[in-house]
């Protein structure tokens, strides 16, 4: 079906675009946001309308929280700092969490919607994406 609406598209920073626009019958919008640099991709629905009002609850069932990860401790002191400014209530850290034997660097807080958000580093996940990289082009060399 037809959007009721075109989306709006917007070119932020170096590569990254987001596309606001209605998808579906029930008048539900999604954000869309792609960072042509990395290939990452991130979508947002709003809430069926019946939905809205429900407050987000972290141990409902179904989503827990969202995380993102940084390359280093200092992209997540800076995330608590705007974090602060912005007014959202932090709800642990910064600092390191026992979740993984190599270091768990992280800070979680709410977002306005009471949605839980984490900001983690994680130097595995850090060394296994640039062991992935180096794979990756030894495998376009041959």
């Amino acid at each position: 079906m037809p959007p009721s609406k075109q989306p709006t598209t917007e070119i932020w920073d170096e590569g990254t675009e987001r596309s606001d626009g209605t998808r579906n019958p029930n008048g539900q919008r999604v954000r869309v946001t792609v960072n042509h640099g990395n290939g990452a991709v991130l979508n947002l629905w709003e809430a069926k309308p019946e939905f809205a009002k429900h407050p987000f609850e972290v141990y409902e069932v179904g989503l827990h929280h969202i995380a993102f990860y940084t390359d280093t401790r200092e992209q997540v002191d800076r995330a608590c700092e705007l974090t602060k400014r912005l007014g959202a209530k932090v709800l642990d850290g910064p600092g390191e969490f026992p979740y993984d034997p190599e270091g768990w660097y992280a800070v979680y807080f709410l977002g306005p919607d009471g949605l839980k958000f984490e900001v983690v580093h994680q130097p595995s996940t850090v060394k296994r994406y640039a062991e992935m990289m180096r794979i990756a082009e030894q495998l376009m060399k041959h």
